[in-house]
Order: C-alpha cells, then sequence, then structure tokens
C-alpha cells in the first residue's frame, strides 16, 4: 500500500528539507567550534599569564625570605 502522502515529489522534498537542517545544524556546531576554541585559546593565554605571575611572586617572597633571615642573623651578633 503507497502512503498517499509520501509521493516520489513529497518524499524528495522531504529528504531536501532534511538535508537543508542538516546542513544548518552542521554550520552552527562549527560556529559554536570556532567559539569555543577560541576561548580555549583566550584561557590557555591567561593561564600563562598567571602562572608567570605567581612565579615571580613566589621568587619574590623566596628573595624577601632570605633577606628576612640575614637581617635577623646580622641583628643577633
Amino acid at each position: 500500500m503507497v502512503h498517499p502522502n509520501y509521493s516520489g515529489v513529497a518524499c524528495n522534498n522531504a529528504l531536501d528539507n532534511r538535508v537543508a537542517d542538516q546542513d544548518t545544524h552542521i554550520v552552527q556546531l562549527e560556529e559554536e567550534n570556532l567559539t569555543l576554541k577560541e576561548r580555549l585559546f583566550l584561557m590557555e593565554r591567561e593561564l600563562v599569564d598567571l602562572r608567570m605571575m605567581m612565579q615571580f611572586i613566589v621568587r619574590k617572597d623566596h628573595v624577601m625570605g632570605e633577606v628576612n633571615e640575614e637581617v635577623v642573623e646580622n641583628g643577633s651578633r
């Protein structure tokens, strides 16, 4: 039995519409993927900057600690 709503033309139109919807969805996913890659890149740069600042702070605190130890040692003599 042939369903009256699915003649050859109707079936082709339904397939064309489905393919068009899938193409639109693919474009949306590609745009989202690009956006996420850009955000990840920016986050990675920010992480590098934060790491450098933390290393600077740790080095500064280490040097200040050594200076304070020398002051205490010289002061106790």
